[in-house]
This record gives C-alpha cells, sequence and structure tokens, in this order.
C-alpha cells in the first residue's frame, strides 16, 4: 500500500476520548485496504501489511486483543451478510396469527421462502 511521504504512522489513540465504535472503525477502515489494495496472490505483501498495521495500533496504544477482537467480529459479520444475500425462493404474505405464524414462517424459512405478515388493516 502506498503511504505518502508525510505519513507519520499516527491515527487516533486508543486512550482518546471517542466512542469505541471509532476506534473500530479506525481498525477496520486501514485493514480493509488491504482488501482492496493487494492482489488476491501477493501473500507476502499482505502478511507484511498487517504486521505493519499492529505495529501502528501498538504503538498508538491498541490492545493486541483488541484488534484481533474487532478483525474476528468484522469477518463473522461479513459473512452472515453473504449468507443474507440470498435471495429467497418466493415470499409468501400470511396473515398474523399468535403461534401459528411462527410455525409456518420456520417451515418455510427451510424450504427458502421468506415470509411476510398481513395486518388486519391491509
Amino acid at each position: 500500500i502506498f503511504w505518502k511521504l508525510t505519513h507519520t504512522n499516527r491515527v487516533l489513540h486508543f486512550k482518546s476520548n471517542h466512542a469505541v465504535s471509532t476506534k473500530r472503525a479506525v481498525i477496520i477502515s486501514l485493514f480493509d485496504r488491504i482488501d482492496t489494495h493487494f492482489a488476491g496472490d501477493d501473500l507476502t505483501g499482505r502478511k507484511q501489511e498487517k504486521a505493519f498495521l499492529f505495529r501502528v495500533l501498538s504503538a498508538s496504544g491498541y490492545p493486541v486483543k483488541f484488534i484481533r477482537k474487532t478483525l474476528r467480529r468484522v469477518a463473522r459479520s461479513r459473512k452472515l451478510s453473504k449468507k443474507q444475500l440470498d435471495k429467497p425462493k418466493a415470499t409468501v404474505v400470511i396473515p398474523y396469527v399468535a403461534g401459528l405464524r411462527e410455525k409456518i414462517s420456520q417451515k418455510l424459512a427451510e424450504l427458502g421462502i421468506k415470509t411476510v405478515n398481513k395486518s388486519d388493516s391491509w
């Protein structure tokens, strides 16, 4: 990854008065650059860049455990979102009947069919 000559290897310090979500976003944005800037077969470059980012973040007070946990959480959520992108085979509109709708929805979901509730106002 190209870094400008004026780059000082400084990022938002972990002990700064910012939300934890902002600190996670710093980690995510830096590591996302690795995925977007390296070709799939350049494993050596990826490893070097990851090691560099770990050093930069550690120097800014980020615990290694926090960095790893953030990266795991992102990987897990992206894996789940890819599964959610699978479009259902069909969509069924059913009236809401307590207890019954849940059972029907569960069985249809196993078959890849999405259910939508119909309220009395329709």
